[in-house]
């Protein structure tokens, strides 16, 4: 291999570094904005007589697939719970 050809497989290895780099800082970010995004649906849950994931998504626009998830997993978690009124659901929690 000459020089050229180690210096433009470098350059190239230190591309892919770098743009894997920047990929886990992006992951980071959206995983950040994911847990705020859940402190703050669970805060709002706790602290209403009961809201559905519709209001809370219209609440902190985010869109209702988003909230639907963090709902879901909060209650697997067991710090909040479904209730119907009719064809609505609603959702309270207690404060952990």
């Amino acid at each position: 291999m000459t020089h050229d050809q180690i210096k433009l497989v470098n350059h190239a290895l230190h591309e892919r570094l770098v743009n894997r780099q920047q990929a886990q800082k992006e992951i980071e970010c959206l995983r950040s904005n994911r847990e705020e995004d859940s402190r703050r649906v669970y805060s709002a849950i706790v602290h209403s007589s009961g809201i559905s994931t519709g209001e809370l998504a219209e609440r902190f626009n985010l869109r209702w697939e988003t909230t639907r998830n963090i709902v879901l997993q909060l209650e697997s978690a067991g710090v909040i719970k479904r209730h119907r009124e009719g064809r609505a659901v609603f959702f309270t929690g207690r404060v952990i």
